[in-house]
């Protein structure tokens, strides 16, 4: 029965490939990719950003002591390292560098963490770059830091910074976690202690946000290593965290080196990926109570071998996300993995598409599209070899590439959650800036969306709490949506509506899900309710204060599950207007 399976499993993948046809390259050498990290602590990370602004992701690169970062400026046919124009005078060992619009004024500023050294802030004054450090408040002591990563923790629209420091040299004092407050003023405010987000004595080699809960305030996965134990750390909306690490099964004591995070089976709820050493990685699944189940063995996902950076990314388009893992070493090969999610519940383990020769030593790993193909591209750095660019070949499905632009919320609008809509179905990706291990991806959210030309909806969750849609959207196109504003997008209207409006939903009939459009042309107080034929109100679907814009709504299978097949209505209200429509469900 074993070998039997075995060969089921082999024809899957085999078929799996001839179907997608898609394949990378490493194009790092012939792009004039020759960086490498040297010895030190645990390899370094990367980030995959558009720097400049031009439209193409660029790599910024850590590097070794003795070594200052290294900047390569993506010029489509190649890259050109361009690090002497940024004046960067420190050499300490890095270990992550982000691109962020921290002062929300349009430009990306720089942030380097260095390990046994200091956090460095470059800001970006119109393509000039300014140590700015001490003057806007971090600490310039020596943290013994490792990642970091910016989120907006208060939701006032700027973004603040959370540093993770790596207990255990010099005099192994119990050094904590750091977070900077941003306090819209070019300064920052630690705030660790009061915000109970110090979480001290740990070996911390990895940080990403995760709203678990769907509460839209972001809270705090902490990975550790060396079996210190890994941390949940639960946003209460007031400036204080709380530790649910061990009622939510979120707790695991491993070797952990590297987190993913993303909503791997589309039920609404986003998970996570824990990379570890031999003993085999973890994989949170979200139950949708507050707490975790880890299915990593269950899918056959446990790696068992030396893994850093992972990152969750649709490689191939079909609108579900897949999962690729950067292998340093273990007892067999180093070879970096990707599964491919088989859209339900599993995942195939990929071969044959050009990844054979991915054995290098491999850490932090991070995604963008280099050449702006819609179809995703994966940079590693590599400790002893220069760093890996693995070009997609592409494929036949089709994509959407998104740009977000804060205006209530930070400029980059990080943390978001983007919500796509196809044919009835829909899936949330989350906007995050800094993951993986020590790395970022792009800014530039690509989305796949398999073989549909005309997407239904894209909604945007903003931090500011702002709910934002676009209908009708065309693929294969990069669009920029603007908060409380769409531009670069065919048949939309970017302006403030000039009446009150509830649409038809769509689809009707449906099943399980619809989407309800409805504009707003003055601030106001508006709720939404779902009632069936007898004018009994199931469901409040909307009930908040309205800044002037174009929203929509979801009906979802949380709410349509329970209920059977016929007519509803819904109705909008505010103080000075009142709609009802009429819906059907067919099931």
């Amino acid at each position: 029965m074993r070998k039997f399976y075995g060969i089921i499993l082999i024809s899957v993948v085999f078929i799996s490939h001839n179907i997608i046809g898609q394949t990378f390259t490493n194009v790092g050498p012939q792009m004039g990719l020759s960086h490498m990290y040297l010895s030190g602590f645990n390899g370094g990370g990367l980030s995959f950003v558009d720097y400049n602004s031009d439209g193409y992701d660029d790599l910024f690169l850590s590097s070794s002591f003795g070594r200052s970062i290294v900047v390569e400026k993506n010029n489509v046919t190649g890259f050109i390292n361009v690090t002497q124009s940024f004046n960067f005078t420190e050499v300490f060992e890095s270990k992550t560098t982000l691109c962020s619009d921290y002062d929300n004024d349009g430009d990306q500023d720089i942030l380097i963490v260095h390990f046994l050294g200091f956090l460095k802030l470059y800001r970006n004054n119109g393509g000039t770059y300014h140590d700015v450090t001490a003057s806007s408040g971090l600490s310039t002591d020596s943290l013994n830091a490792t990642a970091a990563m910016w989120f907006d923790y208060n939701r006032d629209g700027w973004l603040d910074l959370y540093v993770g420091v790596y207990t255990g040299f010099g005099n192994n004092l119990p050094k904590p976690n750091k977070l900077y407050k941003n306090l819209g003023n070019g300064n920052f405010q630690d705030v660790s202690v009061s915000s109970n987000t110090q979480n001290s004595g740990n070996k911390v080699l990895a940080l990403a946000v995760i709203d678990y809960n769907n509460d839209f305030w972001p809270d705090i996965y902490v990975a550790s290593d060396r079996r210190y134990g890994n941390s949940l750390l639960k946003n209460n909306a007031n400036g204080t965290f709380s530790d649910v690490s061990q009622q939510s099964g979120a707790y695991l004591e491993m070797d952990a080196m590297g987190l993913a995070v993303g909503d791997y089976d589309n039920n609404g709820y986003f998970d996570i990926y824990i990379s570890n050493g031999e003993e085999g990685n973890a994989f949170l699944k979200n139950n949708g109570n507050g707490t975790f189940s880890d299915v990593a063995g269950q899918l056959n996902m446990s790696v068992n071998r030396i893994c850093w950076g992972n990152n969750f990314f649709d490689y191939d388009n079909d609108g579900d996300i897949d999962l690729y893992i950067a292998v340093s070493g273990g007892p067999s090969d180093r070879n970096n993995v990707l599964f491919r999610n088989n859209n339900n519940g599993t995942f195939t383990k990929m071969t044959g598409i050009g990844l054979e020769n991915d054995n290098f030593q491999s850490y932090g790993c991070a995604i963008g599209d280099v050449d702006n193909n819609g179809y995703i591209d994966i940079a590693c750095m590599n400790t002893g070899d220069p760093v890996s660019l693995f070009r997609s070949s592409g494929g036949s499905n089709k994509w959407l590439k998104i740009k977000l632009q804060g205006t209530y919320s930070n400029r980059d609008g990080v943390g978001s959650v983007i919500e796509v809509w196809r044919n009835g179905t829909n899936f949330k990706r989350p906007v995050l800036c800094g993951q993986s291990y020590c790395s970022q991806n792009s800014l530039i959210q690509t989305i796949g969306v398999g073989s549909v030309s005309v997407i239904d909806s894209v909604v945007v969750y903003w931090p500011s709490g702002i709910r934002q849609g676009v209908t009708g959207i065309n693929t294969n196109q990069t669009i920029t949506i603007v908060e409380a504003g769409v531009i670069g997008i065919n048949n939309n209207n970017s302006q403030i509506p000039d009446k009150f409006k509830l649409a038809q939903n769509y689809p009707n009939p449906f099943n399980p899900s619809t989407v309800i459009e409805y504009s707003v042309p003055k601030s106001t107080y508006i709720t939404i309710k779902l009632y069936d034929i007898l004018g009994n109100e199931i469901s409040v679907l909307e009930s908040s204060y309205k800044n002037p814009g174009n929203y929509f709504v979801s009906l979802s299978s949380n709410i349509t599950s329970r209920l059977a097949s016929g007519v509803y209505y819904y109705k909008l209200t505010s103080a000075d207007f009142t709609d009802t429509k009429k819906m059907i469900l067919i099931k």
